[in-house]
């Protein structure tokens, strides 16, 4: 399994944008309380007081997303990114010792981490490969009116399975309906690289896939639109004319269709 991973050449650029609806309230915490007191736990927003989603969160949701796509198929498409995490052949999983022995089996280093990597960290990058996938933090597509919402919960004992003596908690959250804008970048993803990540998305375009916190009580459900995409090729002259004018070629549905197809054809070529 060969990847194009140097970054030294520019190879391809696929960009993808639209808008992410909360289909329910969500819930990305900040780690703390907000300023008011009114919720224990605040939800992240940038310096106006305005909710986010960081790009960090949405696309650690969409690899793990992908990871389980592809480990129905077979289980050393996706490692669990896990270190000494036993029956995978990616060196991300492999102890000092174990990764030593791996080594052994490839001409260097680079040569391990370009064509020994498991498929979704050849992608979305590891401990000694860089990602090709760049997700900017999601923004308000709109004016933000507010109020966030305030849930409140309680802490459970688990020896009682009861609810735990003064441990009623007050959570805020982005009211349903917010909308976010969306962008995703892939550099030098080959057309099965781009048809990875273009079936990952499918799942947020169908709305199966919840961000945040407190998903198994609603909170998180998101539907995708991907309204704009668009690619440049390493093409010398459609290089050229993008960096002068930032025409690229339009990807319409059939041609995303045809990079997840590609994906298809590597993973099960004989399906």
């Amino acid at each position: 399994m060969s990847t194009t991973q140097d970054f030294t050449t520019f190879g391809s650029w696929l960009k993808l944008t639209g808008q992410l609806e909360l289909v329910t309230p969500l819930r990305i915490g900040a780690g703390q309380g907000d300023e008011f007191g009114l919720a224990d736990i605040a939800v992240v927003k940038n310096r106006q007081g305005e909710p986010y989603i960081p790009g960090s969160s949405f696309k650690g949701v969409l690899r793990s997303s992908i990871e389980a796509f592809l480990r129905t198929i077979d289980p050393n498409l996706a490692c669990l990114c896990v270190t000494t995490q036993t029956g995978f052949d990616c060196p991300t999983t492999k102890s000092p010792e174990d990764l030593e022995a791996y080594l052994a089996k490839f001409k260097d280093e680079d040569d391990m981490y370009l064509n020994g990597t498991c498929r979704v960290c050849q992608v979305f990058g590891s401990s000694g490969l860089a990602s090709k996938v760049q997700i900017p933090d999601l923004r308000l597509a709109e004016k933000w009116l507010g109020p966030y919402q305030l849930r409140n919960g309680v802490s459970i004992d688990r020896d009682t399975e009861t609810a735990a003596a003064q441990r009623l908690f007050t959570i805020e959250a982005v009211p349903a309906g917010t909308r976010f804008t969306f962008e995703l970048l892939i550099e030098n993803g080959t057309p099965a690289d781009q048809g990875l990540v273009l079936l990952g998305l499918r799942a947020f375009e169908q709305g199966m896939v919840a961000l945040g916190g407190a998903t198994s009580r609603g909170l998180g459900q998101v539907k995708l639109t991907v309204d704009h995409c668009e690619e440049v090729s390493n093409d010398p002259k459609a290089l050229f004319d993008f960096l002068v004018s930032g025409t690229a070629q339009e990807v319409d549905e059939q041609a995303r269709t045809a990079k997840i197809q590609a994906l298809r054809q590597e993973v099960m070529p004989h399906a």
